[in-house]
């Protein structure tokens, strides 16, 4: 069988980590061909997976609407694939074709509504292209979701139908197992932020509570993924203000998220996920988690026992379950 798989969006992030992990399923999938179109990512070819790039499409919206209602058209009559898988969390304008999609951004079915003052692509999200988004739903063969949350959620709220919507929980990669105990991670005072810098991470929400504790004298560091520049005015304002021990890392490498897991308490107030798999990754290694108290997180960090929650919305919540950690750690 030939597999149309789509991913022209996804460059970083939990988008890239799902792509990662559906191409080394294909690549293990010899009794099928996989056409894999990306953005601007650099993949090689393989014996049964061939990429192509679209490093246009990402240039503007207008493009982005070209490809997904006009190009995918020629795609399909140049490669006639069998199936069409799309990971662009909707499907593609194609008819007459077995079409599947992997949901995983959680913007568009949360309880949170972004005001356009807030945020311009986040309301854009949430306003105009999740009717694109559910009305393609509604026509697909099979939609792919991380949690059981989710599938509720599309049945309940956009009226899908359960029967069509198939759970994948994500596999946390195998470095990420636990190798030394709990109690060593004892003197620990770094804490770690894995994150994109969209609005919903809640990067303003940390950095207050952070700044605030700092004045008041206690002694920790602070480190993120990404870049300063990437972060919001009012994020840029507050670190800007003075001299803090904050750390950003760019992009790691799964080796590099194990040895910040290592030194590291995760930390992650973001309230809105589908699933927030350094949740997921720093349960295996068995380190201590401050997490937003939000349904996601407690899905997937479950029963374990070194987590402690808070509200998301709350700057002293936060600050008393770091200040709390830390000095009784």
């Amino acid at each position: 069988m030939k597999i149309l798989v789509v991913d022209v969006a996804g460059e970083g992030g939990g988008a890239l980590s799902v792509l990662n992990r559906y191409i080394e399923r294909f690549k293990m999938d010899r009794e099928n061909e996989y056409i894999v179109c990306v953005g601007n990512l650099n993949f090689e070819d393989c014996e049964n997976v061939k990429f192509v790039k679209f490093p246009w499409v990402k240039k503007s919206y207008l493009n982005r609407f070209y490809f997904d209602y006009v190009y995918i058209k020629r795609l399909v009559k140049k490669y006639r694939p069998d199936k069409i898988f799309s990971l662009l969390n909707k499907g593609v304008n194609v008819k007459n074709i077995t079409q599947s999609v992997c949901f995983h951004n959680a913007l568009f079915i949360c309880e949170k509504r972004f005001s356009l003052k807030e945020s311009r692509l986040m309301w854009l999200y949430q306003n105009v292209i999740s009717f694109f988004t559910k009305r393609s739903l509604k026509k697909v063969d099979e939609v792919f979701v991380q949690a059981e949350w989710v599938k509720n959620c599309l049945v309940k709220s956009w009226n899908i139908d359960p029967s069509r919507i198939f759970i994948e929980p994500p596999q946390v990669d195998e470095i990420f197992k636990r190798q030394i105990e709990t109690s060593e991670y004892k003197d620990i005072k770094n804490l770690f932020f894995p994150a994109g810098p969209y609005p919903y991470k809640n990067h303003i929400t940390l950095l207050t509570a952070c700044i605030d504790l700092w004045n008041k004298g206690l002694d920790f560091t602070l480190s993120f993924t990404g870049s300063l520049d990437n972060l919001s005015e009012d994020c840029q304002n507050l670190i800007k203000g003075g001299e803090y021990p904050i750390t950003f890392l760019g992009r790691l490498s799964p080796e590099g998220m194990r040895k910040e897991y290592e030194r590291s308490i995760l930390v992650f107030p973001s309230y809105i996920e589908t699933v927030g798999l350094p949740l997921a990754e720093a349960r295996n290694m068995g380190i201590a988690i401050l997490a937003a108290d939000c349904e996601y997180a407690h899905d997937v960090v479950g029963d374990y026992d070194n987590v402690t929650y808070f509200s998301p919305f709350d700057v002293a919540a936060l600050k008393d379950a770091i200040a709390e950690f830390l000095e009784v750690k």
